[in-house]
């Protein structure tokens, strides 16, 4: 399986920032919401941090969901290939039989003429 790279991750990277952008905020409210209801400052580490932990968890979970993806792809895109092999090898024995048949039967026809 090939390394994803960065331009694999930038679509992922994008929809996680969505996901910090969208959740973040939310869940600022909740953890400081005593600060934010008297008007007071919130402690800024703990809202960079608030905004981080659903960016990270959208980009882990994306992450190994796309690499789950390209495994299955590669195991499928191999089983493809054994298949594909398979047939190659049933369709040279078919035509090998063929030509068997056709010789036998060539060998056969004349002394079935001469038997009778």
């Amino acid at each position: 399986m090939p390394a994803m790279t960065l331009q694999d991750l930038r679509p992922l990277f994008h929809r996680s920032i969505k996901v910090a952008l969208i959740v973040g905020p939310v869940l600022t409210l909740i953890n400081q919401w005593e600060a934010v209801s008297t008007f007071q400052r919130p402690d800024m580490l703990k809202v960079a941090l608030t905004f981080m932990v659903p960016f990270c968890v959208s980009f882990s979970s994306g992450y190994s969901m796309r690499k789950s993806v390209t495994q299955q792809m590669d195991s499928a895109q191999a089983q493809i290939a054994d298949l594909r092999a398979e047939v190659r090898k049933a369709t040279h024995e078919a035509s090998e039989a063929r030509r068997a048949l056709a010789v036998f039967t060539h060998a056969a026809a004349p002394q079935a003429e001469q038997n009778r």
